[in-house]
């Protein structure tokens, strides 16, 4: 296969400031279509991106049925994940699908279903593809800092200067909220870290009166099978932040996603500075990630973050705000959503 032609469903923010200038820099990726239920849209971005070639439509079942593609890219509000989904795979193409799965477990599941064999199912968990991230992972995997027992995360950001075109962030019935939006990230990440998780612990709040229909603050302290502990913060009224921390019996490792490093402390260090370790420069995560879902494609490999990643970040997420709303820890065992 020379290239993987795309069809891009969801001409929102994402794809304009991500997803499409990623594309651009992948050779082999071809966009065949465009898709926005706003047309206008869609064609503002196919002159922006110079898409002369790729049809332009506010469907994507007719796109299916004009155009010869191999996959298709799902960049639209989670509430329409499970349908879109089920869509393209009734026409045995490939999917990658920006997080979260779905809005619900049921849909969640019966997406699984829905996947015919051999086709590729990707859930855009961008964070995994900070090569600061990565670099801090294989440095916990290798056993720089001996047993991981703690992890600390804390994502801000100031949600109204992100240029959302339909506003789902700020309708839950869509998929809205902080916890539920950039949360799911995070309980992946989590997850990738230290594994499966045992119970989780949450509290939410309505900080700004502009959000007050949607959470804009979260936290969310997370129990490990294994016996590590987990505590995530999640702010939608800060400034932008991006910070991680684990915590092992040998040292701790602290990165950020704004710089290209990890910085490695160990106890032996004493008043000595921490070690920097530079991580690879990539164009974006967003980049990496195409890069990989197309890769997989080409070479009929394997993706990394399928659907039981989306599934297990969902689970966990429904679960911190059962547990928010009850004021109750909440076993994942148990949770059925």
């Amino acid at each position: 296969m020379n290239k993987v032609r795309l069809i891009v469903t969801g001409c929102g923010a994402i794809a304009e400031k991500a997803h499409l200038p990623a594309l651009r820099r992948i050779p082999q990726a071809e966009i065949s279509a465009l898709v926005d239920a706003n047309l206008g849209r869609a064609q503002e971005l196919a002159r922006k991106f110079h898409l002369k070639d790729a049809l332009i439509s506010n469907d994507h079942l007719n796109a299916l049925e004009k155009v010869d593609c191999d996959a298709g890219l799902i960049l639209t509000p989670p509430s329409t994940h499970a349908r879109l989904i089920e869509d393209f795979a009734s026409m045995k193409k490939h999917i990658f699908c920006e997080k979260p799965i779905a809005i619900n477990l049921a849909d969640a599941r019966n997406i699984v279903k829905s996947l015919p064999e051999g086709i590729k199912f990707m859930i855009g968990f961008s964070n995994r593809f900070l090569p600061q991230i990565n670099k801090m992972h294989q440095l916990v995997k290798s056993g720089e800092i001996g047993r991981p027992f703690a992890m600390i995360s804390l994502f801000s950001q100031d949600i109204f200067q992100w240029p959302t075109v339909s506003a789902y962030q700020f309708k839950k019935e869509q998929g809205g909220g902080a916890l539920f939006d950039s949360g799911a990230h995070y309980a992946d990440l989590f997850r990738w870290f230290l594994g499966d998780v045992k119970s989780v612990e949450s509290k939410t709040a309505s900080l700004n009166k502009k959000t007050s229909s949607i959470d804009d603050f979260a936290t969310v302290q997370f129990d490990f099978i294994n016996g590590a502990t987990g505590t995530l913060y999640v702010i939608w009224s800060g400034p932008m932040l991006n910070e991680f921390l684990v915590m092992g019996d040998k040292g701790i490792l602290k990165a950020d996603g704004l710089s290209n490093n990890v910085q490695v402390f160990k106890k032996e260090f004493w008043v000595l500075a921490p070690v920097e370790i530079k991580a690879e420069k990539v164009l974006s995560p967003y980049h990496s990630e195409l890069l990989h879902f197309i890769d997989c494609i080409r070479k009929n490999r394997e993706v990394d973050i399928g659907a039981k990643e989306g599934i297990e970040s969902l689970r966990i997420i429904l679960a911190a705000y059962k547990s928010a709303e009850t004021g109750q820890k909440v076993f994942m065992k148990a949770f059925e959503g």
